[in-house]
């Protein structure tokens, strides 16, 4: 074993594509009449290597009992007083805050079923591409409805990477999500959709010096109503610039 340590500086300048109307904030509060979830997990995975690349495929399976579920409410009551209200409020001489209160509760019992193929190839010296698909089913076992505020469904990303001599390096991230079960802002059940795309380039004057810029957000889309902000796909939801440079020593 050898001993190593690294360091680097980061120092960068942001943009967003629209000023920030309100500030958000999510209030969870803790519940001392929780009990602690176990879960039991199975899992069973395989890989395929071939020329220039390589395909992952995974199964996996959990059973959980007191599963610990948060979800947005109106109030927040401990002791029969209510200790968090959901609302709008200002602060003086500030922007708008939107508080979101989350209580905890278990769930009995439930199951996570999930499959998930990765692949890995390199296209050609300068292009690599790295996408994945995963399925997910996620259900209370004593009501056979799904959990609230967990993960979409139907989820593919995709990763493109161009490198020009180790010089210059180009990512394209996208992301798209299907059947999405989550709240709205009527603390309504809903399922939603979302794509997301990001990109991003480095210029590496030296192995200790890079410089980069890119672009969160790139299509500016805002997430459906029903995304949960513990879920949020984006943050902030708006198209976001960034540029700076890294220092590694």
């Amino acid at each position: 074993m050898i001993p190593a340590c690294s360091s680097f500086i980061w120092l960068s300048w942001h943009y967003y594509s629209e000023d920030r109307k309100q500030a958000l904030t999510n209030l969870i509060y803790g519940n001392p009449q929780l009990k602690p979830e176990k879960a039991e997990t199975f899992e069973v995975s395989g890989t395929y290597k071939f020329d220039n690349g390589q395909l992952d495929v995974t199964y996996h399976r959990t059973n959980y009992r007191d599963l610990i579920q948060s979800e947005s409410v109106q109030q927040v009551f401990r002791n029969g007083t209510p200790v968090c209200n959901s609302g709008r409020t200002r602060i003086p001489g500030g922007l708008p805050i939107v508080f979101s209160c989350y209580d905890q509760f278990n769930v009995g019992k439930a199951v996570i079923n999930g499959v998930e193929v990765v692949l890995n190839y390199q296209i050609f010296d300068w292009w690599r591409l790295f996408s994945s698909y995963e399925y997910l089913s996620t259900k209370d076992r004593a009501t056979g409805l799904r959990l609230l505020n967990r993960a979409a469904d139907h989820t593919m990303r995709v990763q493109s990477l161009f490198n020009y001599h180790d010089k210059l390096l180009f990512s394209i991230n996208m992301i798209s999500q299907w059947d999405l079960y989550g709240q709205n802002t009527a603390r309504q059940n809903v399922y939603v959709d979302h794509f997301n795309m990001d990109i991003k380039l480095d210029y590496f004057l030296t192995k200790q010096l890079n410089l980069f810029a890119g672009i969160d957000n790139l299509t500016d889309r805002k997430p459906a109503d029903g995304f949960s902000s513990r879920l949020q796909a984006l943050d902030p939801g708006a198209r976001f610039f960034y540029a700076g440079a890294a220092i590694r020593f």
